[in-house]
């Protein structure tokens, strides 16, 4: 007698998950372009639920951080924050990132996409996010030579202070690397 095996419930959760995110990642967008400001940080909460899934999410998050020059006091509690989506979505986010730091006019956003950049260096990835990125380590690890190279290139160039700092503070994750 032959048994039949089915799926692992976790195989069918994820085929869920994909599903889910193919008909909410659009929706969350569209909030994200046109909600108000509670409804962005729920949008923005809810990317984060789906990771890597949520690709088509990045501009609108950039967007979003483009819309407040000084910190907006809501993202400080992180699942409200455009940074920490960005960061969830994983690897998709770094070229993105990387322009903003070379090309950006506004100094806050080269200082935040620093500051994302450094959070994006392998062994600074700790807790839930390394969890949740664990099959894009290897990805993002591939990138840490680009990673660190615009970050030296900031840190030793940006004409703004608080830019460079935030270079600097990124590669000293660098030491963590190689140790």
């Amino acid at each position: 007698m032959v048994e039949i095996l089915s799926p692992k419930p976790e195989l069918e959760q994820l085929g869920t998950v994909r599903e889910l995110s193919e008909k909410s990642v659009p929706l969350l967008v569209n909030v994200l372009k046109d909600g108000g400001e509670e409804e962005k940080l729920q949008a923005m909460a809810a990317i984060q639920e789906y990771g890597p899934l949520a690709e088509e999410a990045i501009e609108p998050l950039i967007d979003e951080l483009k819309r407040f020059e000084k910190y907006n006091p809501r993202w400080l509690r992180p699942e409200y924050n455009p940074k920490s989506a960005l960061i969830m979505i994983g690897p998709k986010s770094i070229t993105p990132l990387i322009e903003i730091l070379k090309n950006a006019s506004q100094p806050f956003m080269r200082r935040r996409a620093a500051q994302m950049l450094g959070a994006f260096l392998h062994k600074t990835i700790s807790g839930e996010v390394r969890r949740r990125l664990w099959g894009f380590l290897a990805e993002i690890s591939l990138r840490n030579d680009e990673i660190i190279s615009v970050l030296k290139y900031a840190a030793d160039n940006d004409p703004d202070d608080s830019v460079r700092y935030r270079a600097n503070k990124g590669l000293r994750n660098v030491k963590t690397l190689n140790s």
